[in-house]
């Protein structure tokens, strides 16, 4: 087209930008792929055969078709429907999942979910297909892109009848005795870590209740038969109602890391670019207020 508009190579090359050896070669590939003579030379520089001629006039239409496919292509690429597949460990996924989605869905009605919750030891031992993976903790090295989102920290809480016991408290000893739930991971008991002046001490606390998971310890701990060790955003919403209120306010447990993670196949597509960014988002907002 550029050829036959411009009557010859070298104005072709000027207007165009383009070398008249590449110009050259089109052509001649073009008429090999077709087996035509489709420009001839003259005097007067270069005109279209009858062949030439046929085929210049079908090509704006090709030209438009292409446009065409690839604008139906980037649309496609763009809307946010189809399904989008999430895991987290099944202690604290619902607590932000069921937030998140939420929120997703609104923006994304055409949006499907598919929510999976796992023990936080097996998550890397199954092998899930998944879009996006919540990760509490530091996550092991793998293939997968990490966005870490902030930082968590545990304290003690208890219901207000028992804290009232327990006022006094102002380090650790002083909670020496206190009823508490004991969380048991692999067969082992997971110590209730509090920090001060950059100094880790553990609660000597006495096991009333023994568990494995924090879903059954914050319950118990709502029951005001003993405290438990929480994170901090994991009882946001039983703070303001009053449900739980925290022993040695001023202390809390060394921070955990909380990590976005995803496959790098996965972050060219929009429904999960909009899946990883509401994440990100909701995520920072609770463990911002929940600190």
């Amino acid at each position: 087209m550029m050829l036959a508009q411009a009557g010859n190579l070298s104005r072709a090359s000027r207007e165009h930008s383009v070398a008249k050896g590449t110009l050259s070669a089109s052509l001649k590939r073009l008429e090999e792929q077709t087996g035509l003579l489709l420009m001839e030379r003259s005097q007067n520089g270069l005109h279209l055969t009858e062949a030439g001629q046929a085929l210049a006039e079908r090509a704006p239409a090709v030209f438009d078709a292409h446009d065409v496919a690839i604008s139906a292509a980037m649309r496609a690429h763009s809307k946010i429907e189809g399904s989008v597949r999430v895991v987290a460990a099944h202690e604290f996924g619902a607590t932000i999942l069921g937030e998140a989605a939420i929120a997703i869905a609104r923006k994304a009605p055409s949006l499907q979910f598919d929510l999976e919750f796992y023990p936080a030891e097996t998550l890397f031992r199954r092998l899930v297909d998944f879009d996006c993976m919540i990760f509490f903790g530091e996550p092991p090295a793998t293939w997968l892109i990490a966005r870490k989102l902030g930082e968590v920290r545990y304290a003690v809480y208890a219901a207000p009848a028992l804290q009232s016991k327990f006022s006094h408290a102002r380090d650790c000893e002083d909670l020496t005795g206190m009823p508490g739930v004991e969380l048991r991971r692999n067969g082992l008991s997971e110590p209730w870590l509090v920090e001060s002046s950059s100094i880790t001490t553990s609660v000597r606390f006495e096991t009333r209740f023994r568990v494995h998971d924090y879903w059954m310890a914050r319950y118990i701990a709502q029951s005001g038969l003993a405290a438990a060790y929480l994170p901090s955003f994991f009882v946001r919403d039983d703070l303001r109602a009053g449900l739980l209120r925290p022993l040695l306010p001023d202390r809390g447990s060394p921070s955990h890391g909380v990590h976005l993670l995803y496959p790098q196949s996965r972050k060219a597509n929009p429904r999960v670019r909009m899946v990883v960014e509401e994440l990100d988002r909701t995520l920072r907002a609770m463990v911002l207020d929940g600190n």
